[in-house]
């Protein structure tokens, strides 16, 4: 009894880090797989914006997420035929562990930002 009292606290604490690492790893596949999806549609239409962040936020990203749209010659408004313009997407939301609220005041932990990224060649 006492060597199960001693190590359920550890067994525990494991069970529930690995649980968040796997739950920070969807929500970082969730973002780079949106953000791939906004750069295919402004692969073709750089200059819409809206329409490349609705693309980003209809693929299930987790709530909070923010959008940003850049293109490599900075204006994605007037790119000439034939140049070779790259359109990047970047999400990022920020992730809040479970098991943290447990261990905050011990380890230091809370919540961080998660990031995805695509870089596409613009279709001119």
């Amino acid at each position: 009894m006492v060597e199960l009292a001693l190590t359920i606290p550890i067994l525990l604490m494991i069970l529930l880090g690995t649980v968040d690492v796997g739950r920070m790893f969807f929500s970082y596949i969730q973002l780079r797989n949106a953000a791939f999806e906004g750069a295919r549609y402004g692969e073709t239409l750089p200059s819409d914006t809206t329409g490349i962040t609705t693309a980003v936020l209809d693929h299930g990203v987790p709530s909070g997420t923010t959008v940003a749209v850049s293109c490599s010659n900075g204006d994605c408004t007037n790119i000439a035929a034939g140049s070779s313009v790259t359109i990047t997407v970047t999400t990022s939301a920020t992730f809040r562990p479970i098991f943290t609220s447990l261990i905050q005041s011990y380890f230091g932990l809370g919540s961080f930002t998660v990031t995805g990224s695509a870089t596409t060649r613009v279709a001119t």
